[in-house]
């Protein structure tokens, strides 16, 4: 946090948006920790907290379909490549797309939570051709059930930040983030079955 707070407290949003787009392209830095920051800048200086919400969202967004869209037209040439190759080995690849065929879309959801291979998922899920609809979605989801509970932890808990801080650290809030995504895609892979099974029958 003294990293990303001194930046945060000069450009404020803007910051945000360019931190967390910049995560989405792969640059080593820690949304969890920017999202915190935004909420406890937003409870410090009395501002609404709805703006961190929207700019978070939008700036988290487009960063993941910017590498998915990289993936999809520059597909394998990109993986291939020996830089790329160095940040994303071929055995690390092979696991992520025996993951893709195994679970398919929700790798999607699973990607938002992985901080260290995020990027690649995602590079990967352009690449095999998922289709945006579909990684559109489970990245929405994702993002909803993360994005505004890590603001709001920075928020509602800006006097005990460093105790906030330890725990998101520790792993605990991203197994329940991660839960209450999953719960959104499966209950929204009904809703879209259910039509689809009616119209066939």
């Amino acid at each position: 946090m003294d990293a990303v707070l001194p930046i945060l407290e000069h450009y404020h949003l803007v910051g945000m948006f360019a931190m967390l787009l910049a995560c989405g392209f792969g640059f080593p830095m820690p949304e969890d920790i920017i999202l915190i920051t935004g909420g406890f800048l937003a409870y410090r200086d009395h501002g609404p907290i709805w703006p961190a919400f929207i700019v978070a969202y939008v700036g988290v967004i487009i960063g993941d379909s910017t590498m998915y869209f990289i993936g999809r037209h520059l597909g394998y040439r990109l993986l291939n490549s020996k830089r790329l190759r160095f940040i994303f080995p071929p055995e690390r690849r092979d696991k992520v797309e025996a993951v893709f065929q195994k679970w398919g879309s929700l790798a999607v959801l699973g990607g938002r939570f992985a901080a260290g291979v995020r990027s690649a998922i995602f590079l990967t899920a352009g690449a095999m051709k998922l289709p945006y609809r579909v990684f559109f979605i489970c990245d929405t989801l994702a993002a909803m059930a993360s994005v505004p509970l890590f603001i709001l932890l920075g928020y509602k808990f800006s006097e005990h930040i460093n105790d906030v801080l330890h725990f998101v650290r520790r792993g605990k809030f991203y197994f329940i983030a991660a839960a209450a995504a999953l719960i959104a895609t499966y209950v929204v892979y009904r809703l879209i079955k259910r039509p689809a099974n009616k119209a066939r029958a």
